[in-house]
């Protein structure tokens, strides 16, 4: 026991005080600060950059909208002589051409300004307008009108299965979900290389003779899986600090809500976070057990890239398959994918965000990664042991079509 220790205490030692480490660690922090930084600024700019636009034709549609209030255009008079000056010049960002009988509009713009575009607000504004005008011509007063135009019909949404045990769905819970899956990609691909390189780079120098007369094969490989999760455990204690000092710095600084994240964290619920966060967890490690498979297999220094590239490719799938579970959650295929371990953390999380399904059948995700996972321990500990002095000048791909198919089909 005290050998496996050693060799994970190694491990960490190595990996935690070296760059690639804490770019790893500081990667996805990065991102996200952008992201919400990118968000926010993009939000002030619609905020502040109204559109300057000038009515042309008809004075009644003129003085309407400069009575409603807008979060996207201003209205300026403008003399109709010096429309194309005042566009060119940008002294206004687009000009609204109605003819007294609304039924020729047209908006001109300048394409080269900054100014948020008006156009779906104007249409809005404008259909009320020509709505209510004919509501006059019919003898309909105001009240009439908006019994009419107002959506009075209510359809109760009741959902099967009971509300708290799913994901109320919205656009701020899938942009959360996307965000998870996103990091969870970057996470995935940061240890399987790391796996990879610990495998293959003492098995590619030879070093792995020495190394297995001190130590048996599978106390080796458990010291080097103990070492990476000690890792895991560090990287998420580091992000437990640095969001305890954000928040006390934040509460200091009396600052409520940064980048407005709480609208992000709308219809987020901590059943889900726990549930995304247990997935994510089995897939690293899945996609760790499936790497030292693989990297068991290396022969050379120069295949310990070509073992990361091949799990690489299987990580990358599910991440793009997520992809095309938005755009339909309730496909079979993405009903079977959401289950099945190495595709189950990018398709369940997804499915949970648009809450097509419940937490009970996350579980069930959840249960069949974790005896895959145990399966697949076993076989990495038999394949590791078995293959520790394997060296073949064939590439590693085609060693592992030699296990499928013996001989390679010769």
């Amino acid at each position: 026991m005290n050998k496996i220790f050693t060799v994970a205490e190694m491990l960490f030692k190595r990996r935690f005080f070296s760059f690639a480490y804490y770019w790893m660690l500081l990667a996805p922090l990065a991102m996200l600060f952008l992201i919400f930084g990118l968000n926010q600024y993009n939000n002030n700019q619609i905020k502040d950059n109204k559109a300057q636009i000038a009515v042309v034709g008809n004075s009644n549609i003129r003085s309407l909208l400069i009575q409603n209030k807008s979060s996207t255009y201003t209205v300026r008079k403008i003399n109709p002589k010096a429309i194309k000056t005042s566009l060119k010049s940008n002294i206004i960002d687009g000009a609204l051409y109605v003819n007294k009988d609304m039924s020729k509009i047209s908006y001109k713009y300048n394409s080269s300004s900054n100014a948020t575009n008006p156009v779906k607000e104007l249409y809005k504004n404008i259909s009320i307008i020509n709505s209510q005008k004919y509501a006059a011509k019919l003898g309909l007063n105001i009240n009439q009108w908006k019994r009419i135009t107002s959506n009075n019909v209510k359809i109760k949404d009741v959902p099967l299965n009971r509300e708290k045990d799913r994901v109320k769905n919205s656009t701020f819970a899938n942009y959360f979900s996307e965000m998870i899956v996103f990091i969870t990609f970057l996470f995935l691909n940061s240890y399987v290389s790391i796996m990879c390189a610990e495998v293959g780079k003492e098995k590619g120098n030879h070093l792995i003779d020495e190394i297995i007369a001190a130590i048996p094969a599978k106390d080796h490989l458990k010291g080097k899986l103990l070492g990476i999760s000690w890792l895991m455990i560090s990287q998420v204690i580091i992000y437990i600090i640095i969001g305890f000092i954000a928040f006390v710095f934040l509460k200091m600084n009396n600052i409520t809500n940064p980048f407005g994240i709480d609208s992000y964290l709308k219809g987020i619920s901590i059943e889900y976070i726990v549930i995304v966060s247990i997935l994510a967890i089995l897939a690293i490690l899945l996609f760790i057990l499936l790497s030292v498979i693989i990297a068991s297999f290396t022969s050379k220094i120069e295949d310990v890239s070509q073992a990361a590239t091949i799990t690489s490719t299987f990580v990358i799938i599910p991440y793009l398959l997520s992809f095309l579970t938005q755009s339909n959650p309730n496909s079979l295929i993405s009903k079977a994918l959401s289950y099945i371990p190495f595709t189950n953390h990018t398709i369940m999380t997804v499915r949970l965000a648009y809450g097509v399904v419940t937490f009970n059948n996350s579980f069930i995700a959840i249960f069949l990664s974790l005896l895959l996972a145990l399966i697949l321990y076993k076989v990495a500990l038999k394949t590791y042991s078995s293959h520790i002095f394997y060296y073949s000048n064939e590439s590693i791909l085609n060693s592992l079509l030699n296990l499928v198919y013996p001989n390679n089909g010769k």
